[in-house]
């Protein structure tokens, strides 16, 4: 039957007919499928809309809600996007630690920092997403250091009252990144 086919059609039909199976067979609709699009080769999923790295974290003063332990799920589709691409939107939060762009807290803080900012949000979402605990002997000066054990969080608080300080927070974070992050692409 099928040299017939092969015979009567041309070996092009079969090769389509090949294909066809293939695509059948192989149940590409559950399956990550690669599309170019404007020469930037994206994965495109039927489970998941596609992102643009390029300005992943910009929407990052939209968060509304934190989970308080990285086993934890919450209904925010911000939140949500840097979990489903931890290793896409790790490197946009590091850069976001400096922002002091004031914004609504994620409820991660305790009730009197009124001065939240994107970038104590990159922060915690940091935390969550790598599983890093607080390390205040690395992250924070010496005095602050000192300050976390009987202060907490609201050392950290103090400490990046300094603009400068963020830098070094932001410094820790990428020196972590390097020895932390998978770059190669999957």
């Amino acid at each position: 039957m099928i040299i017939e086919f092969v015979v009567r059609k041309g070996f092009m039909n079969l090769f389509y007919l090949c294909i066809a199976a293939l695509f059948v067979l192989s149940d590409c609709s559950s399956k990550s499928i690669p599309a170019i699009e404007n020469r930037n080769l994206q994965t495109v999923s039927s489970s998941a809309t596609p992102i643009s790295l390029v300005n992943l974290c910009d929407d990052l003063p939209e968060l509304k809600r934190l989970p308080h332990d990285a086993r934890q799920t919450v209904d925010d589709p911000v939140y949500n996007k840097y979990a489903a691409h931890k290793n896409d939107a790790i490197p946009c939060l590091i850069d976001k630690i400096t922002d002091t762009t004031p914004m609504q807290d994620p409820g991660l803080s305790p009730a009197v920092v009124n001065d939240f900012c994107v970038g104590d949000a990159a922060v915690f979402t940091l935390l969550l997403l790598t599983g890093e605990e607080w390390r205040p002997d690395s992250m924070l000066s010496p005095e602050y250091a000192a300050r976390w054990k009987s202060e907490g969080v609201f050392a950290y608080y103090r400490y990046v009252e300094d603009p400068a300080n963020r830098k070094r927070i932001q410094s820790w974070w990428k020196e972590w990144s390097k020895t932390h992050l998978d770059y190669r692409t999957s």
